[in-house]
């Protein structure tokens, strides 16, 4: 019992493990994204006063 208990434990961490990789790209990623839409919105904001 100790064997399938410790296998199972072992495969809980691993998948915890992924799983936290996982969520961490995704905000990294959206971090990414929304900074770079928010400098393109600036410097189209930019663009528009000068354009006036």
């Amino acid at each position: 019992m100790k064997r399938l208990a410790l296998r199972t434990g072992v495969r809980w961490k691993i998948s915890i493990a992924i799983a936290a990789v996982g969520a961490l790209i995704a905000v990294a990623l959206s971090l990414v994204v929304h900074n770079a839409a928010r400098v393109s919105m600036i410097e189209n904001a930019r663009e528009v006063q000068l354009e006036r």
